[in-house]
């Protein structure tokens, strides 16, 4: 199931690349969707690394600092039909980088619980064979 999760993940990040195109200062952005996209076609390949642990304090951050102040009308500038000032902006980017930030979490989860279970079947003595 995770891997479809994965795989859908990965679509919407590209997307997000691929949106930032028409962006005044597309390669920040574009960066930061790679990365995502990124540890997320590593997972698709099994191969769960701890990028995606170091992701999630980094998108924090940028949620942080780049949502607009919190008042009660944050989220309908989500709701805006186009571009109509910076908070409207500054408000789809930072929810992009809370979207990184929660799948980079759920990424790292998932690789924690994958070493531990792997360790753990290696860590279990091997029934022995006896001949009688």
């Amino acid at each position: 199931m995770i891997r479809i999760f994965n795989i859908v993940m990965l679509i919407v990040f590209l997307l997000c690349i691929g949106v930032q195109y028409n962006d005044p200062d597309p390669l920040p952005w574009m960066l930061a969707y790679v990365y995502a996209t990124t540890v997320t076609a590593l997972a698709i390949a099994n191969r769960y690394t701890f990028m995606a642990a170091l992701g999630v304090p980094g998108y924090l951050t940028g949620f942080a600092y780049f949502m607009p102040g919190w008042h009660p009308n944050t989220l309908l500038l989500l709701l805006e039909p186009k571009m109509s000032s910076l908070d409207v902006e500054l408000a789809r980017e930072a929810i992009g980088l809370l979207i990184c930030a929660f799948w980079m979490g759920v990424l790292a989860i998932v690789g924690l619980r994958r070493n531990r279970d792997s360790a753990q079947r290696n860590n279990q003595p091997q029934a022995e064979e006896t001949s009688a």
